[in-house]
């Protein structure tokens, strides 16, 4: 009789429990379970778990990030792989540079399909971040750079894929949060026109909010393909959109 009864309770649905929550965080929890891509998100993704490589000092890695969004026990819980894959053409890159990378999940995606056989990675981010063991696979393919891209020097590097999911620390007010998203934006694309290669691809973060205008039109003319993007895995209620620019060929004042 026990073992019937433990067996109905597993497997009925498992619906989650709210008790001492906030309301706001009944709300996110709430979310959260009807998400299909956060659903997606708490299946086995790599291969092998990335905590038991985490603490061991490697040059040019520098683990223990404590996000709650980075790669735990080899599962990736960001939804941000969700939102990249759409947006990258079926090509590989060779030299891929992402700004703004913790918690790795854009880098992540990129080595499992879009880099060639010798084909490099560069993470830079101001913070600390965890790295998942298939990035650390690459060995020296793969190097994290604990740096603000302001101070940063990129003269010696040329790549032929940009990234950026950045985000600026929120304010509370959508239209100042707006403004500063697309300020960021605004500045990792003047540091990207000057390292990205002849027919490179550049993928950037904005809001469509206050301010959009110039970077929604910034791409044309100084790309094959320019186009705004909001894919799927971007939450609809989110002012989020992307950029996707195709085949570089620069401008008069680039």
């Amino acid at each position: 009789m026990f073992q019937r009864t433990t067996s109905l309770l597993l497997a009925r649905k498992r619906t989650p429990t709210f008790k001492s929550k906030s309301k706001s965080s009944k709300a996110w929890l709430l979310r959260q379970s009807k998400d299909p891509f956060s659903i997606q998100n708490s299946q086995p993704l790599l291969k092998h778990p990335t905590t038991s490589l985490l603490s061991t000092p490697r040059p040019g890695i520098i683990g223990g990030g404590q996000d709650s969004s980075s790669t735990k026990q080899g599962r990736i819980i960001s939804r941000a792989q969700h939102k990249l894959s759409p947006l990258l053409p079926s090509k590989k890159y060779t030299n891929v540079l992402d700004i703004g990378c913790r918690p790795c999940s854009w880098s992540l995606c990129i080595s499992q399909s879009h880099l060639t056989k010798q084909g490099k990675i560069t993470g830079i981010d101001i913070l600390d971040t965890e790295i998942p063991f298939e990035l650390l696979e690459l060995g020296s393919r793969w190097n994290f750079l604990k740096s603000d891209i302001n101070l940063h020097s990129f003269v010696k590097s040329k790549y032929d894929l940009i990234l950026s999911d950045a985000s600026p620390n929120r304010t509370g007010s959508s239209s100042t949060d707006s403004l500063q998203q697309n300020e960021l934006a605004l500045n990792i694309i003047e540091i990207s026109k000057n390292v990205i290669l002849p027919k490179g691809d550049l993928i950037i973060k904005y809001s469509r909010g206050p301010g959009k205008e110039e970077i929604e039109k910034w791409g044309k003319g100084r790309f094959e393909s320019w186009k705004c993007r909001k894919p799927e895995g971007s939450r609809g209620e989110s002012r989020e959109g992307y950029v996707v620019g195709r085949g570089w060929k620069g401008g008069i004042d680039d």
